[in-house]
């Protein structure tokens, strides 16, 4: 038999299944012209290529970028679109960028289309019908000084407000496997101890490092107090939910999962943070300039130079020593909107922590975590370890300087309410409000967000236009030899 090497590839460049089967060693006659006739039809579609809203005069000109942003991709024709999906599947640099923002847009534009504003003012007026028991827990979170019995009644009180939030009660029963809805693998920010009993769920920007220390020191049973742990790996040195599954796989590790969850001997709680000081937190510690070299960071390439460019306004106050600024980072969450899409360290602690399928006994915040500590900590029967205790808050912490509030000033109220869209589970299920953070912003509504839909322009025909590309790029990834 003849030693060939051959390879497929299955065409993106519509809805069809067309499979072109290359031979190196010998193409058939069949082959070659088959491959003709697609070269005609891309020559052919290049030249038919209108000008587009851009005012884009031939294919050559256009890349993913300009496309995304400029191009009204409504407009194209069928032959047109295959035109141009081919166009750029050539020019292979510039593929390297689809993935990154071929996420931000489709997702972008998928929010675009479920965003109902009938239903945000449905939601922002459900908050104002909070009890005032529900209420008052963010009044008490300010009182420092309290007694120990409130402190106890403020768990009460939140756990009851996150037990009507997400529908449980006494005859709820044990949390079985259909509860586990999700990839445990994905429960990365669920941490536990057998040894003491303890399963605990931290998500970034909510003074989690600081409750990981304490974690690890019950793992060396309090021979070292928490300044001996770093920030950079305290991390990877204790047991998580999502190790059970990459040890032992999907099946058996939510089995052994469900074993603690279910054995009321575990203390089990999460903490938890107002969903806007968490985005001031993520602001202040990923788009800082280097402090060393003076370039550009990694959260600035994967995220700092869009944001500067689509959403920076000349009028937002910059500190310098920062890449971009709040109300830009503010308005770049509002405007992708979709909570599965955002950044681990701003996804929602819905998405963290999965609260109403592993059902806390207790939640404690960051705004009260001195209290709350002392109050789990015994709890858990664990006062007697030596060194068990949550550091203190970070110098750098933004509470320290300023209200988070203050960093909304410049903010519109229309990204208020779609940064409340986006976290709506996580400010009903912890009793949070976006009041205060109402009252302070006062920007400009961004363009953006006023901007009319063009009369002719096909968001399905946006969203599938993105979906094909990220789709030839994965493709592209598979075979590196891919249309060459």
């Amino acid at each position: 038999m003849r030693d060939t090497t051959s390879y497929e590839t299955q065409s993106l460049l519509n809805g069809e299944d067309i499979i072109l089967s290359i031979n190196e060693a010998r193409p058939s006659s069949f082959q070659k012209k088959y491959i003709a006739l697609v070269i005609f039809i891309l020559i052919t579609g290049a030249i038919l290529y209108g000008q587009s809203e851009a005012e884009i005069e031939s294919i050559s000109e256009i890349n993913y970028q300009n496309v995304v942003e400029d191009l009204d991709v409504g407009k194209l024709s069928k032959t047109d679109r295959k035109s141009l999906l081919a166009k750029l599947l050539e020019e292979d640099p510039d593929l390297q960028q689809i993935e990154t923002w071929g996420e931000e847009f489709e997702d972008a534009i998928e929010d675009q289309e479920t965003f109902n504003e009938e239903v945000l003012e449905e939601e922002v007026e459900d908050e104002t019908e909070l009890t005032k028991e529900q209420m008052e827990d963010k009044d008490i979170d300010l009182a420092l000084d309290i007694s120990p019995e409130e402190v106890a009644n403020r768990f009460k009180l939140r756990k009851r407000i996150y037990d009507e939030e997400c529908g449980l009660t006494d005859a709820s029963g044990p949390i079985t496997i259909e509860n586990l809805n999700f990839t445990l693998s994905s429960v990365t920010q669920v941490f536990y101890d057998d040894k003491y009993k303890v399963i605990m769920c931290a998500a970034p920007k909510a003074a989690t490092t600081n409750w990981q220390k304490m974690m690890a020191v019950l793992k060396y049973d309090g021979i070292y107090d928490t300044d001996h742990f770093k920030k950079s790996n305290v991390y990877n040195q204790l047991p998580r939910f999502s190790q059970l599954a990459t040890e032992h796989g999907e099946e058996e590790g939510k089995r052994l999962a469900l074993e603690k969850l279910n054995d009321p001997q575990y203390t089990k709680f999460m903490n938890a943070r107002h969903p806007f000081s968490r985005l001031v937190s993520a602001w202040r510690d990923k788009f800082p300039k280097n402090r060393k070299t003076g370039g550009e960071t990694y959260w600035f390439r994967k995220y700092g130079s869009f944001i500067s460019t689509k959403f920076e306004q000349d009028y937002y106050e910059k500190p310098e020593e920062y890449y971009i600024s709040f109300p830009a980072f503010a308005d770049y969450v509002a405007w992708i909107g979709n909570r599965q899409r955002f950044d681990h360290h701003w996804k929602t602690f819905n998405y963290h922590c999965r609260p109403c399928q592993l059902r806390f006994d207790f939640i404690t915040k960051a705004e009260t975590s001195s209290q709350d500590s002392k109050f789990i900590i015994n709890q858990a029967n664990i006062s007697h370890i030596p060194h068990i205790q949550l550091p203190e808050m970070y110098d750098s912490s933004p509470l320290h300087s300023h209200k988070p509030e203050d960093y909304f000033v410049q903010v519109s109220h229309v990204t208020v309410e779609r940064l409340h869209h986006a976290y709506r589970e996580d400010f009903r299920i912890f009793g949070y409000s976006t009041s205060s953070f109402e009252n302070a912003a006062h920007g400009k509504v961004p363009e953006i967000f006023t901007r009319r839909r063009r009369r002719g322009l096909s968001r399905f025909d946006e969203k599938y236009h993105s979906y094909l590309l990220r789709k030839l790029y994965a493709e592209h990834k598979r075979n590196h030899r891919l249309w060459q």
